[in-house]
């Protein structure tokens, strides 16, 4: 009797890896009562990590540092600095949290104020927004880092659209994720960028070290010219052809302890490929066939994984969600583009 182990599943999605098996023998442990304000497993990728380190971590210049004091919220996104009698209304860096409406908005914004607010702490200002806010990073007196610590206790999402090239954020987000943290507990937890979408609220945009996009909405409708080239061939060409020979591949009972599929994630930049209209393709990452067990699988470089047993693939949230839905599932049918064909690949894991 087998059953899925949820990060690694993660990253067969992700990263083209492999879907791990562990023996069902283990008595499934039970949840905290209070899961979003248990200490998660993510914020030991920060412990010990000083401000000058997650400053690096950013590559990018800071433009600007102060002193100051969170004095409210208006959401788990933006906060009000005093900054000398000064009311100043900033963005916190590489984070997105719930819009009012959402669950937890009311959960992310006490949790700035309950280990941030009235105190002094430092801002480093490191881009504006469209919006023309200071986008912010906020240390305490500790070093502690609120934009990560609020990512690591699944008080906000890793703003993947802005921050998309912080693998630290990556990281916490994915733990927090795979842990059930926070807003996590909720498995089908609607990231804010599309709630605002199917609102028609507005987005918000910037670029690190400098001020937005003049064009906040590209964000969201135009691909990166690195994701563009392959898309650009698909719509010309045929359909969906089941060509594959069903690949079966035996993985080690022990791979969990083998492989570390956040730092496959890190590694390997998975992000979500779309058309020259905006329009989701699928999922793909980078050096596919330098993934372990990815050759063995059938995949290739430039792959696009545009679903998964039938069921669509449109974000990256969305399949860090999907795992309890392949609970033991051992055949998979991965529909992939390749080189502007779509493909089926059969794929039997015993």
């Amino acid at each position: 009797m087998y059953r899925v182990n949820f990060i690694l599943f993660v990253c067969i999605l992700s990263c083209f890896a492999v879907v791990a098996h562990t023996q069902d023998n283990a008595a499934p442990q039970p949840a905290p009562e209070n899961q979003a304000a248990a200490a998660p497993a993510p914020v030991a990728l920060i412990a010990g990590m000083t401000v000058d380190d997650i400053l690096k971590s950013l590559k990018a210049p800071v433009i600007e540092t102060y002193r100051g004091t969170i004095t409210e919220t208006v959401t788990g996104a933006i906060v009000i600095i005093d900054r000398n009698g000064t009311a100043l209304t900033a963005r916190l860096y590489g984070v997105d949290s719930p819009e009012p409406g959402q669950a937890y908005y009311k959960e992310c914004r006490q949790f700035i104020m309950d280990r941030f607010a009235g105190e002094g702490v430092n801002i480093s200002v490191v881009a504006t927004d469209n919006q023309a806010n200071p986008v912010v990073l906020v240390f305490n007196s500790n070093g502690e880092s609120l934009n990560h610590l609020m990512v690591a206790y699944g008080m906000a999402w890793w703003d993947r659209l802005n921050a998309q090239k912080d693998a630290l954020l990556r990281r916490l987000n994915a733990e927090a994720i795979s842990n059930s943290v926070g807003l996590y507990a909720d498995p089908a937890a609607l990231a804010p960028w599309d709630y605002r979408d199917s609102h028609g609220m507005e987005q918000f945009t910037y670029t690190l070290g400098g001020q937005a996009s003049p064009e906040p909405e590209a964000r969201t409708t135009q691909p990166s010219p690195t994701k563009k080239e392959e898309p650009k061939v698909l719509a010309a060409k045929g359909t969906m052809t089941k060509n594959a020979v069903r690949t079966q591949v035996n993985i080690p009972k022990d791979i969990g302890q083998q492989i570390d599929p956040l730092a496959l994630m890190g590694k390997h930049q998975p992000d979500i490929a779309r058309d020259e209209s905006g329009n989701v393709l699928g999922l793909t990452a980078k050096d596919i066939s330098q993934i372990p067990f990815a050759a063995q699988l059938g995949f290739q470089d430039n792959d696009i994984i545009s679903s998964v047993n039938g069921i669509p693939v449109q974000s990256i949230d969305q399949i860090m969600m999907m795992a309890p839905q392949f609970e033991g599932v051992k055949d998979f049918d991965v529909n992939v583009i390749r080189n502007g064909q779509q493909i089926t690949i059969p794929i039997t894991i015993n």
